[in-house]
Formats: C-alpha cells, structure tokens, sequence
C-alpha cells in the first residue's frame, strides 16, 4: 500500500512539471509574439498580464484570438563575405 501512494506522488508531480513546461513554453512564445506584432486585438500590456498570470488560460486564449495570423519572420542578417575581402 505504501508503494502505491508513493507512487501516485511522483505521478502527480511529474503530471505538475509536465504542465507547468507546457504553461512556460506556450508564455514565452506568446509573449514574443505580442512583441513582434504591430497591432493585436486589445490591449498588449493586458494580454501579457494575463499570460504570465492565469495559468494556461490566458496563453490559450491568446492562441485563440491571434493563432492563425502570424506576423512575418524577421530576416536574419546575411553577410557576404566576399565583399570583406582584400
């Protein structure tokens, strides 16, 4: 009997971790998401609070109101290097 409760205890907490990784993950790209775009429905400061601050909830919801429209890509920087030549 105690194994199983044991037991039940780290599956509860890897269970918690595993969403808790999931929760950040979803946080850090929805935030920069809101940076990089232009405009977004309602306020910026309000949508980032709500992603930091109601867990899962607001990460989603932000995926939900802005998901399919992403904004373009920055370009990276190429340099040519021929051009560095003596």
């Amino acid at each position: 009997m105690e194994w199983a409760l044991e037991t039940k205890i780290l599956f509860t907490g890897m269970f918690l971790l595993f969403l808790t990784l999931i929760h950040w993950k979803m946080a850090i790209e929805s935030v920069e998401d809101i940076l990089h775009r232009k405009r977004i429905l309602g306020n910026k400061t309000l949508w980032v609070l709500s992603i930091l601050f109601i867990t899962c909830a607001g990460s989603i919801a932000y995926q939900l109101a802005h998901g399919e429209e992403r904004p373009q890509q920055r370009q990276t920087a190429k340099h040519n290097w021929d051009e560095w030549r003596y």
